[in-house]
């Protein structure tokens, strides 16, 4: 299998115009690594660093694929169309920031300790269904709490029905080898999670390698060190795929609310039994799911994280449209500035 299939490339452009003339006369890519000013890509003669391209109307971001033009050094000529793209409303309400695209899976990563929170689970949760990858919940350091694995496990799956939970500890090295059996050529997956939570030392044993740094445990509150400095999509040995490393996430605000009905499905499938469509859940007479709260069927800060993560995302959306407009307003601006400059130019 070439680098590129194994990096899912053949099922990629299946996907495109096999006769585009760009595939005649450009290489083909896979961002890797994000650097200021330059990227780092890979392709079929393997790696490259390639300056960042000059205003462009789609900059590259880890995990894209790309086109280069021919040159010393090549440059990004095109970023293809982006598929699964994980994405988080930026920190400050500063628009969206795309984390990684073209992800088959995410592995949301939870350490067994204090920083287990099913809050964050049910966000990380939306975030990759929105991005319409498979998400995978893992639940690291499990020897630092054994004897509460089952129910962690439990309260797992409870926020994440249907979603495969798995419990690992790489210093035991309990369940690492069912993690890398979901490795496979033409796939990717996302290691997400907050800082210290294992995400580097588990890339490392999947990797055979000490493919990135790690640090010990703090003592005042039981989280790990933060290591991983920039996002980073590296090889899988044997052509099995990729796996993209990102540092901790202090923060994942949701920029889309796409994911929410299926990561709340419980609520939802309530909310059908509802008196009024448009009802809110939030008092209105006849309310199924305030009544299924009521009777203890339904947790109550499950429905309160349901409609906080909807206000967020929503507000994000928001936030989206006004941005859009006003690049639009920009666009149109600059245009009628060019006509106007060109009709003076010619006396007209």
């Amino acid at each position: 299998m070439s680098l590129l299939d194994s990096l899912g490339w053949s099922a990629f452009v299946a996907t495109l115009d096999p006769s585009s003339s760009l595939f005649a006369d450009h290489v083909p890519a896979r961002v890797a690594i994000e650097h200021k000013g330059r990227f780092e890509v890979l392709t079929e003669a393997g790696r490259l660093v390639v300056p960042a391209p000059t205003a462009p109307d789609t900059p590259p971001k880890v995990g894209d694929w790309v086109l280069l033009s021919p040159g010393d050094p090549p440059t990004v000529h095109t970023v293809l169309p982006r598929r699964r793209a994980l994405i988080r409303s930026a920190p400050g309400g500063r628009g969206r920031q795309v984390l990684a695209t073209h992800v088959d899976e995410v592995w949301i990563l939870t350490s067994a300790n204090r920083d287990f929170k099913v809050r964050r689970l049910e966000r990380y949760l939306a975030a990759t269904l929105a991005a319409e990858a498979t998400p995978v919940v893992v639940l690291t350091k499990i020897d630092l709490a054994m004897d509460a694995m089952g129910r962690l496990v439990r309260a797992a799956r409870d926020v994440a029905p249907g979603v495969d939970v798995h419990a690992v500890s790489t210093l035991l090295d309990l369940d690492v080898d069912t993690l890398q059996a979901r490795l496979q050529p033409g796939r990717t997956v996302a290691l997400v999670g907050s800082s210290g939570v294992g995400k580097s030392t588990l890339l490392n044993r999947l990797l055979g390698d000490e493919a990135a740094a790690t640090g010990a445990i703090r003592d005042d509150d039981a989280r790990g060190r933060h290591t991983t400095t920039h996002r980073h999509l590296h090889l899988v040995p044997g052509g099995r795929g990729a796996i993209v490393d990102m540092p901790g996430l202090r923060e994942l605000g949701l920029a889309d609310p796409a994911g929410l009905a299926s990561a709340f499905a419980d609520v939802e499938a309530l909310a059908e039994a509802c008196r009024f469509r448009d009802c809110a859940h939030d008092g209105e007479p006849g309310c199924a799911v305030q009544a299924a709260v009521d009777d203890g069927t339904l947790d109550a800060a499950r429905l309160a994280s349901w409609h906080k993560l909807h206000r967020e995302a929503e507000a994000a959306a928001r936030r989206d449209d006004v941005a859009k407009a006003r690049a639009w307003a920009r666009q149109i601006g600059a245009r009628n500035r060019r006509i106007l400059s060109a009709k003076k130019e010619r006396g007209w």
